[in-house]
């Protein structure tokens, strides 16, 4: 946590009922909410129920709904779930965005979210172009302006509201829900917040795939994130970070063996396996660099006061 975390909250409403009934209704309305109109708008661009069954059956391959389309309808409900966690937050916890983002600060560090997002394009952009180098045969230029500003638009808008949502729930609000109002420290609501981000997405559609290097992915991603979190005393850098991670995924490569593609300006043939454990040493390599850069650029304190000795 860097010197400037000074500021304490102490208005917020935060009971355990509230956070009961808080939680559930984000859950829902993103779940549920999100995905019956999900539902709704793909029974309209196919026509009935069944071809939409058909359809998720086959992962939308050879779909007569373009794959910006799709990626827009599936990112909806992250929309809806990010209003509603808005609206609870202010509504039934009597707090702002800002307290949910950075309770010590006085208000929400854009300098460290545009550090944070600059630094990891620069990673991922730089490795993405090793990997280009490497595996060059089985890349395929897919390059189409029409499509490709489509999907830049979408996910500077969009790709941006789901990774700023998830932030905002698992690592600000259930974060805070499981903290106990600090009596347990940092540790608790680091472990079970971090464990139930890598589960979630382990419901992801490449793990049948990738198998173990998925679950590693996910999971060190949620420890990851966590600990940028309590280290740093706010959200700013994980929502950085997690932004421009989707960001470049979405734009510069996408696979033809994946569930949900996009019009990215290469697509990957390369059938992956379930021991590619080449795919985590970039994961790890880029760790390990924004631990340093950023512990020495924003002064942390050490990693056993932080989750052992403070709470958020």
């Amino acid at each position: 946590m860097s010197k400037e975390n000074t500021v304490v909250v102490s208005s917020i409403k935060e009971q355990w009922y509230h956070y009961l009934i808080g939680f559930l209704l984000i859950l829902l309305s993103w779940q549920f909410l999100g995905s019956y109109i999900l539902k709704e708008l793909l029974v309209l661009e196919l026509g009935s129920q069944e071809k939409v069954v058909e359809q998720i059956s086959t992962q939308f391959k050879d779909s007569t709904i373009s794959k910006n389309k799709l990626l827009f309808y599936f990112l909806i409900n992250y929309v809806i779930g990010f209003l509603v966690l808005a609206l609870v937050w202010s509504g039934l916890h009597k707090g702002t965005l800002k307290n949910l983002v950075t309770p010590f600060r006085s208000s929400v560090d854009y300098k460290r979210i545009f550090f944070s997002f600059i630094l990891v394009v620069i990673f991922s952009v730089s490795f993405t172009a090793i990997d280009i180098w490497c595996r060059s045969q089985h890349l395929e230029w897919n390059f189409n302006w029409q499509n490709f500003s489509i999907l830049f638009l979408i996910s500077s808008t969009l790709l941006v509201i789901q990774t700023t949502f998830e932030e905002l729930f698992f690592r600000g609000y259930i974060f805070r829900m499981f903290s106990f109002k600090g009596r347990l420290g940092n540790w608790f609501p680091y472990l079970v917040t971090s464990f139930v981000f890598g589960l979630v997405h382990c419901a992801n559609p490449e793990v049948s795939k990738l198998g173990l290097v998925a679950y590693i992915i996910y999971f060190s991603s949620g420890f990851f994130l966590g600990a940028l979190m309590v280290m740093d005393g706010g959200l700013e850098l994980s929502i950085g970070y997690h932004a421009a991670n989707n960001f470049i995924t979405a734009l510069l490569i996408t696979n033809d063996w994946s569930a949900f593609q996009t019009d990215a300006l290469f697509v990957d043939h390369e059938q992956p396996t379930p021991d590619s454990f080449y795919m985590l040493l970039p994961y790890f390599i880029v760790f390990f660099l924004l631990i340093v850069i950023f512990s020495k650029k924003y002064q942390w304190k050490s990693f056993k006061q932080q989750f052992f000795n403070a709470s958020i």
